[in-house]
């Protein structure tokens, strides 16, 4: 697959964050052989959720649900890290 369809699906999980949990989504990277340019059809995507404010539990289940709805709508395998700027 194509380093712009990576980029696509990023961009389409990082708007339903958005959608769902409004500014405290900060940014959404996508990293290692992803953002390279080197992916095969077996590479895993690799995404990062920054988060302004600390998450909790439920936010954590409504995030699960959106990747799975992705990962259905697309047969696409990712990790997902989600980081909170919030010390």
């Amino acid at each position: 697959m194509f380093v712009w369809f990576f980029l696509l699906i990023a961009k389409k999980l990082k708007n339903l964050l958005i959608e769902n949990f409004g500014n405290k989504i900060m940014d959404v990277i996508l990293f290692s052989f992803q953002q390279k340019g080197k992916a095969t059809d077996d590479s895993v995507i690799d995404v990062l959720f920054v988060l302004k404010d600390d998450y909790n539990r439920k936010m954590k289940r409504k995030t699960n649900v959106i990747y799975y709805n992705i990962d259905l709508k697309y047969e696409i395998v990712y990790d997902t890290q989600i980081i909170s700027l919030m010390i």
